[in-house]
C-alpha cells in the first residue's frame, strides 16, 4: 500500500518498512544533520550487445569522481560523480558530457 506519511511513528503497526524517501528523509526522520549527496549517470543505447560480462568501477583518490559501467542488453549505464551537499536534482549537461567522454 502506498501512502504519504509525516512521521515514522505512523508506521508502528508494520513489521517491515522500506524507506525510499531520498531527500525527504531529512524531514521525515527529523534529522537536520542529514545532507544530500548528488550523483549523476548517463544512459547510452547499446548499438550492439555489450561484450562485457560484468561491471567496471574505478574511483579517484578524492572520491568526488568515479567511473562505473553497467552493461545491459540494450543500454549501458555510465557514471558518475559524488557531490556532497548538492540539493539540485537537475542533471548537469557539462557533467553528462564529462561522464560520456
Amino acid at each position: 500500500t502506498k501512502r504519504k506519511i509525516e512521521s515514522f511513528d505512523e508506521l508502528s503497526t508494520y513489521d517491515i518498512i522500506i524507506n525510499c524517501t531520498g531527500l525527504g528523509a531529512r524531514e521525515l526522520a527529523g534529522d537536520r544533520s542529514m545532507l544530500p549527496v548528488r550523483g549523476q549517470i548517463v544512459v547510452v543505447k547499446a548499438t550492439t550487445p555489450p561484450q562485457v560480462n560484468g561491471i567496471y568501477h574505478s574511483m579517484e583518490v578524492d572520491c568526488s569522481k568515479f567511473a562505473h559501467v553497467f552493461p545491459f542488453k540494450d543500454i549501458i549505464l555510465l557514471g558518475g560523480i559524488e557531490e556532497p551537499g548538492e540539493w539540485s536534482t537537475v542533471p548537469d549537461p557539462d557533467v553528462a558530457k564529462e561522464i560520456y567522454e
